[in-house]
């Protein structure tokens, strides 16, 4: 017949803290109850009050505090470095997402568009314009002053040229818009 399991003469006192934790047991001699941190389980100690020499209870305790103990930092680390490797992540999609703005905003600045040109010939079709309409007047001669009729396509050249570049301007910031997004 097997025997029933005795509980132990000491008791344990577990703080949240566990350098608070102590272990209380009688001495051997004069069964004073004595009272000493958990960290002393395992070592020989002096009664106060008899002067016995005995050994503190509790090394099977000390043992779980300190893989309890051990378990908690590691937890602890283990969250500190996935912490760190996310904000590393946040930080390099950042700077990635900096970059390529950079980037797309120096290819949009030497991107000239082709409606430029448009520019160009219409500013040269309102010079010749008005300078055929002024010829054509200091000399009297309506033939040479009808050629000032280059200047209404000149002006719609210019106004096609003008109104290309705002195209292009805002197609840049709404695929600016939609590259962020996608990040």
């Amino acid at each position: 017949m097997a025997t029933p399991a005795r509980a132990p003469a000491y008791t344990i006192d577990w703080h949240k803290m566990p350098m608070k934790r102590t272990v209380k047991f009688p001495c051997d001699g004069c069964r004073t109850q004595l009272t000493c941190p958990i960290e002393d389980a395992g070592t020989m100690q002096r009664c106060p009050d008899c002067g016995v020499s005995m050994e503190v209870p509790g090394t099977a305790e000390l043992a779980k505090a300190r893989v309890e103990e051990d378990a908690r930092t590691l937890a602890a680390r283990k969250q500190e470095l996935q912490e760190l490797e996310a904000s590393k992540r946040e930080a390099a999609h950042a700077s990635a997402a900096v970059l390529a703005r950079e980037h797309n905003r120096e290819r949009n600045a030497r991107h000239t568009p082709r409606t430029a040109d448009l520019g160009w010939v219409g500013l040269i079709f309102v010079a010749i314009g008005v300078a055929l309409l002024i010829v054509g007047i200091m000399r009297g001669d309506p033939a040479i002053a009808a050629g000032s009729g280059l200047v209404v396509p000149g002006l719609i050249f210019l106004g096609i040229a003008r109104l290309g570049s705002e195209v292009n301007r805002w197609g840049n910031e709404i695929a600016d818009a939609i590259r962020d997004a996608k990040r």
